[in-house]
């Protein structure tokens, strides 16, 4: 799993997406772009996603 803070055109942001794996339960990449302010509050969100029994991709953000 992976987040990327900045644009989505930077070479680290293409780097960083590269090299992660797929989600056990959607086989959606396990990457997080966090390119606009208001998209920092998933990161609470990801902690939260982490430590339960779930996948590791924006679709396995719990609902709130």
């Amino acid at each position: 799993m992976g987040a990327f803070f900045g644009d989505s055109s930077e070479a680290g942001c293409n780097e960083l997406r590269g090299i992660l794996s797929k989600c056990p339960n959607h086989d959606f990449e396990q990457f997080f772009l966090l390119d606009q302010p208001s998209k920092v509050a998933n990161l609470r969100k990801l902690f939260r996603m982490a430590s339960g029994a779930s996948g590791f991709c924006p679709l396995c953000i719990p609902k709130e």
